[in-house]
């Protein structure tokens, strides 16, 4: 009895394991995917701006 209940009771935490850590992996990668997007959305933004200020300096 004592067997059975420990293998019974080992395949139950081992999956918890996995399947609770899987979802905080994926949150974590998409919220620094979202990072990543934000501050190349920013970088770009802040490439252009400093290209039409250079071009309009070059025209002036």
């Amino acid at each position: 009895m004592t067997v059975s209940s420990k293998a019974a009771a080992d395949p139950q935490q081992r999956p918890r394991n996995p399947n609770r850590s899987a979802p905080f992996h994926r949150k974590r990668r998409a919220a620094w995917s979202n990072a990543e997007r934000m501050v190349a959305k920013s970088s770009m933004v802040i490439q252009s701006v400093a290209h039409q200020h250079a071009f309009c300096q070059r025209n002036v």
